[in-house]
């Protein structure tokens, strides 16, 4: 008992840091200043002895209580576009790809010889063309994907 009421954070007693059992948010934004984490007992100082269980309430807090409301709009929201339940035929890969689009596309130069019209004189066999599908197939991924977002 005696040395665990010695033990110090980076040479700090935890009662020095002047803990209470309140979350208080990074930014006004969330619309409160300070929520208690423990019911009727925010004003609970934070000691070695009640550590454990500050942190578990504030990841509790941080994670989980705190976002809910977020997070059942945010469910709530999606399911208008697209029924969560159906989104158990897919794995998350393909769900992923479905929302955010492929985050490494790859083309052969017979791909995009064959989706690409040229225009403005141009024509597959113009030699400006060919090196335009020379620089597209030799591309890393990342290149490819923003080269498509541009």
């Amino acid at each position: 008992q005696d040395q665990m009421s010695q033990l110090t954070m980076d040479g700090c007693p935890v009662e020095d840091l002047g803990l209470t059992f309140q979350y208080s948010p990074s930014s006004a934004v969330y619309g409160y200043q300070t929520v208690d984490i423990k019911p009727g007992c925010g004003e609970e100082a934070v000691t070695i002895h009640n550590l454990e269980e500050y942190i578990d309430r504030s990841l509790d807090w941080v994670f989980v209580r705190g976002v809910r409301q977020q997070l059942d709009a945010l469910r709530q929201g999606f399911n208008t576009v697209f029924p969560l339940d159906k989104l158990g035929a897919f794995t998350p890969n393909e769900v992923r790809t479905m929302l955010c689009g492929d985050q490494d596309p790859v083309f052969t130069r017979e791909e995009i010889m064959k989706y690409t019209e040229p225009k403005l004189g141009y024509s597959k066999e113009s030699p400006g063309f060919l090196r335009f599908v020379n620089v597209l197939v030799e591309m890393t991924g990342s290149e490819r994907k923003a080269f498509l977002q541009f």
